[in-house]
């Protein structure tokens, strides 16, 4: 879930010329409470093991926690509420299992019908979080004129495979906010699939045929078919990855995290593998990739994780990126918005665009019920130092929660002498590239050629 300060327009330009403030100790005094702070921690880069962090006498003494000192009794050790947080530990397991640069392949397959000009298509996906319109559009653009060549000018049926999942609006993110607050449950399930997917076939994709015939198959059925049945493919491939977790982390939309983390082998497969890799699986209980809660016989559910978890993963992901072998080299700021002034939009962005956090901090926000939360790396002259804060507001004062964590934030990046790092602002994501050419792949003839599709 995103942060956003709040609900109505007025009140966010209200806002504006504090938010502005050159430093946060101009703040008044009587904002500061409004939280219990659950715990924050962090990790300095090379260091073994997370630290509580604490206000010294003299913090307090100079700062906006006068009367107020949020930083005691704090439980690093115990699982909280993370919220949109999970989207991190989603990004760390997919940088980690599939590689930055990974590209998601949709593969379309034409198999002829009995009649001539006639043909079956069947779509084959890799659970690409980001097909939607604009990449369907694409495909089935460049599909019909391929197929007339094929000699198939009439589509008898349709089919797709579960791991072809379909939000049709999933760049509207980008420009209306508030879907990031949608329940992905009301998106992400086969029948909003099917919805998707037969609308756009129907009114959309410009093919000729029986249209109304679009089913679901599953993949291993399919599979079992192509190996006696002859057919023609074509591929396309997504964005690459560290570009969609961008997008995930900078927009907090819910949808792509959840499709990735299901693709990556979900809830139980999450457990294995952050046990394998930093033995942290009595640490983290996720559900889902998002962090907005799930319902389960009518009752909700919360990724839960310890700060030290958080730091941990943060830390693991970064030496992840920078040791990865590829085109290019990769950062934390590739997949994470940055603080500055120049970041286009960020969940954090009104909050951290002072000059003193231009890239020298990466974060993201975290909002749920009754939970505010913010992690993230500041990059020192010591090397990066990673920390997370978890908070719980008070009589529902989100906005109280996250100035003090604005505060802490900025305390906390007081004790080091920052450093900015070399990024350029990459802009907001696009839906396609070069690569997404629909490219004809050469697969095998089988041996019998008459089996018949069931």
């Amino acid at each position: 879930m995103m942060s956003i300060w709040f609900s109505t327009r007025s009140m966010t330009l209200a806002l504006g010329v504090f938010l502005l403030a050159p430093t946060f100790a101009q703040a008044r005094p009587d904002a500061m409470p409004g939280m219990n702070l659950g715990a924050m921690c962090y990790l300095k880069q090379g260091d073994a093991e997370p630290k509580e962090f604490h206000l010294t006498d003299e913090e307090r003494k100079s700062g906006p926690f006068k009367n107020y000192d949020p930083t005691e009794n704090q439980n690093l050790a115990a699982k909280q509420s993370i919220a949109s947080l999970t989207k991190l530990l989603t990004s760390h397991w997919a940088v980690m299992a599939l590689g930055p640069e990974y590209r998601f392949k949709t593969t379309v397959y034409m198999i002829r019908a009995g009649e001539v000009g006639h043909c079956n298509l069947h779509i084959k996906g890799d659970m690409d979080p980001y097909m939607g319109r604009e990449m369907m559009t694409r495909i089935f653009t460049q599909l019909k004129p391929a197929l007339a060549k094929k000699g198939c000018l009439f589509v008898e049926r349709f089919s797709y495979d579960e791991n072809f999942q379909v939000y049709l609006n999933v760049f509207k993110h980008q420009t209306d906010q508030s879907l990031s607050w949608i329940d992905p449950a009301y998106i992400f399930n086969p029948k909003s699939n099917h919805e998707g997917i037969s609308d756009f076939i129907k009114i959309r994709s410009g093919l000729d045929g029986n249209l109304d015939n679009v089913v679901p198959v599953k993949s291993s059925d399919f599979a079992d078919y192509l190996r006696k049945t002859p057919a023609t493919a074509w591929t396309v491939l997504s964005r690459p990855l560290h570009m969609m977790l961008r997008d995930i982390n900078k927009f907090s939309f819910n949808y792509p995290p959840n499709v990735l983390f299901e693709k990556l082998g979900g809830r139980e497969g999450y457990k294995k593998f952050i046990k394998a890799r930093l033995k942290l699986d009595d640490e983290t209980d996720l559900y889902n990739g998002s962090g907005y809660p799930m319902k389960i016989n009518d009752e909700k559910k919360y990724n839960k994780v310890t700060c030290n978890a958080i730091v941990r993963v943060l830390n693991d992901m970064s030496l992840g990126l920078k040791n990865y072998k590829g085109t290019r080299e990769f950062q934390l700021a590739d997949i994470m918005a940055t603080g500055g002034a120049g970041e286009t939009y960020s969940t954090f962005r009104k909050l951290y665009m002072a000059g003193t956090f231009e890239n020298t901090l990466v974060a993201k926000t975290g909002s749920a019920d009754n939970t505010i939360t913010f992690a993230g790396m500041l990059s020192t002259s010591e090397g990066e130092l990673y920390f997370a804060v978890l908070t719980a507001p008070k009589d529902g004062k989100s906005n109280a929660s996250r100035l003090n964590i604005r505060s802490l934030v900025e305390i906390l990046s007081q004790r080091y002498e920052l450093k900015k790092f070399d990024y350029t602002q990459a802009g907001d994501m696009l839906p396609f590239d070069t690569y997404s050419e629909l490219v004809e792949e050469q697969i095998a003839i089988p041996r019998l050629a008459d089996y018949r599709m069931r």
